[in-house]
């Protein structure tokens, strides 16, 4: 039963979230992940909402019982680390970002933010190599070319950066 009721609860937040309507998309998934604490749907999207609505101290612990469920869900680590750097928390940015890119090596968006984290710490050369990862991996990330391109100015190679 509990099953049942928690997918239901866990569709009516997907409708929410894609109105945009978040605060009642984040009550829904509550509900599903207490119909059903192991639904890990509900547990990573409502860490998503939350995040959305620059709740991040309830969205980390949202994505760490997400991850408790589901130790290896990448998606997952992988905006918890973002989260994590936005407050300038980098070691622990650093290891979700290692076990992202250990679990999902073919997943550009780790890479990028491990190059990320990487530069936080001063760290531009290995900052770089992870960017040109995920640009090897998604030639079309935007984002990466961007960091990379960055990177490599710092690093004084302006002409790799074009």
């Amino acid at each position: 039963m509990g099953d049942a009721r928690a997918g239901r609860l866990f569709a009516e937040g997907v409708a929410f979230h894609k109105q945009g309507r978040l605060a009642e998309a984040a009550r829904a998934y509550a509900a599903a992940c207490e119909a059903d604490p192991a639904h890990v749907g509900a547990r990573f999207n409502l860490a998503v909402a939350l995040h959305s609505q620059g709740l991040d101290a309830e969205a980390e612990r949202a994505y760490r019982r997400a991850l408790a469920v589901k130790p290896d869900l990448v998606q997952a680590l992988n905006n918890l680390a973002n989260l994590l750097l936005a407050h300038e928390r980098v070691a622990e940015a650093l290891e979700a970002l290692m076990r992202a890119t250990a679990l999902a090596p073919g997943f550009a968006p780790p890479w990028n933010n491990l190059g990320n984290a990487l530069l936080k710490m001063g760290r531009t050369q290995e900052a770089a190599a992870r960017f040109a990862k995920a640009l090897e991996i998604d030639a079309g990330f935007h984002e990466a070319r961007g960091n990379l391109g960055r990177a490599l100015l710092t690093l004084g190679r302006p002409a790799e950066s074009e």
